[in-house]
């Protein structure tokens, strides 16, 4: 009895102490995983800026920056492979300061004839047997640690506080089409302190184009993330069909919205998947329809394998303007109800301008446009024009009466065709 005693007072011990180090091994293993975020960001960040690094010299400090995140790394794992490789080592001495127990106390009671030699044999021998499963378990409880640890950091990402959701269900609105558009006096800033666009009121409807107009950081853009609801208003309404946004379902909102940004993002796939992305049951010539319709296809038809000529990763084998270009057939394939073009023509030469714009006049029709452009050849087509500065509307009509006014629509339309050289292009819109 007393050396069964002996033996199981050993065990809580054991256990003690590996739970006293799994206290510090989740720690451990959560800085590891937070290291190595950090580690990886860096190198996102310094492979896509690698030009901007190279231009301005700053390989140096940017090697610098990313051996210092790097050393945080190798720190915070070596920390939490020394816990983990702890666990053992104290197993093994719980079970040798055992042992030694057992033979100390067993000679005494051999000694005075109260047991055997053969009796603490046997006792040895079952203490192994029973530490053994528990060297096993220790080894478990050291990957669950682990595990816990990534859980516990994906569930941080999930339970982030989502900035807009949709309403609730029995009160989402499902639109299938985009008819009308209208801002009521919406006011919203970034930092609440700081609005950005200001009482900004409008109503587009029956396929009419808007352009929104203004220089750079006025809010045109904020505009549109209002309207694609990445941002709900601080006042006001916006209507969808009559509907407030916050009432329609996001998925459905955004399915009929054609976006095309200035800096398009396209797949490391083939030119005809990133067209047909927004479509993907679109056949092969709706693919090449669509890019024809945009002036796309004569220069896909030069690249090597045309349409199934493979994109490289950041677009790198293919110029800014093909990008814009392969961006805009695939808005145009996708067939929204509501096109909105933020910019989308600013990374494109003249010619390649001239080429879309002569495609925008067909692929506009019986389509609501909002177009937001620095170039102001490229708004011309729109019905109406709203000029933006510092977030408010200082001026609005058709092109016509703006340049008639003599405001700041007028200073930046003669202001830019003067610098480009183009001043003979026609006035009439």
């Amino acid at each position: 009895a007393k050396l069964a005693l002996i033996a199981v007072a050993i065990l809580p011990i054991a256990v003690g102490f590996a739970w006293f180090l799994g206290k510090f091994s989740r720690a451990a293993y959560r800085k590891s995983l937070s290291t190595l975020s950090g580690l990886t960001a860096k190198i996102q960040e310094n492979l896509s800026g690698m030009k901007v690094i190279k231009s301005f010299v700053r390989e140096k400090t940017s090697y610098e920056e990313f051996r210092d995140t790097q050393d945080k790394n190798i720190d915070a794992n070596i920390k939490a492979l020394g816990i983990s490789a702890s666990y053992q080592p104290v197993i093994f001495v719980m079970r040798v300061t055992g042992t030694a127990l057992i033979l100390w106390f067993g000679a005494l009671m051999a000694i005075s004839g109260e047991i055997t030699i053969g009796t603490i044999v046997a006792f040895i021998e079952y203490q192994f047997l029973y530490f053994m499963p528990l060297m096993d378990l220790v080894t478990v409880y050291d990957q669950y640690q682990s595990a816990m640890a990534a859980i516990e950091r994906m569930f941080d990402l999930i339970d982030t506080q989502v900035e807009i959701e949709d309403p609730p269900s029995e009160q989402a609105v499902k639109i299938n089409t985009i008819n009308d558009v209208e801002f009521q006096n919406v006011t919203f800033g970034y930092d609440p302190n700081i609005p950005v666009v200001k009482n900004i009121s409008f109503k587009l409807g029956n396929s009419k184009k808007l352009a929104i107009v203004g220089p750079t950081g006025a809010g045109k853009s904020t505009i549109i993330n209002l309207l694609a609801r990445f941002y709900d208003p601080a006042g006001g309404r916006i209507l969808v069909n009559g509907y407030d946004v916050k009432n329609i379902k996001i998925s459905s909102l955004r399915r009929h919205m054609g976006i095309v940004l200035q800096d398009s993002f396209l797949f490391p796939t083939s030119v005809k998947d990133n067209i047909r992305f927004g479509k993907p049951d679109a056949s092969d010539d709706e693919v090449v329809e669509a890019a024809k319709a945009v002036g796309a296809h004569a220069f896909i038809m030069k690249l090597p394998k045309g349409y199934d000529y493979i994109i490289q990763e950041g677009s790198s084998n293919i110029s800014i303007g093909q990008r814009q270009l392969i961006s805009f057939a695939r808005t145009l394939l996708a067939n929204p109800k509501l096109l909105i073009l933020d910019e989308a023509t600013s990374s494109i030469d003249p010619y390649t301008e001239l080429v879309v714009q002569n495609a925008l006049k067909k692929l506009l029709e019986n389509r609501l446009t909002i177009i937001i452009a620095h170039r102001l050849s490229t708004i011309r087509l729109c019905d109406e024009i709203i000029v933006i500065e510092e977030g408010k509307a200082v001026e609005q009509g058709t092109h016509e009466e703006l340049m008639r006014t003599n405001g700041l629509y007028s200073a930046f339309y003669r202001m830019q065709f003067r610098e480009g050289g183009v001043e003979t292009m026609p006035a009439e819109a």
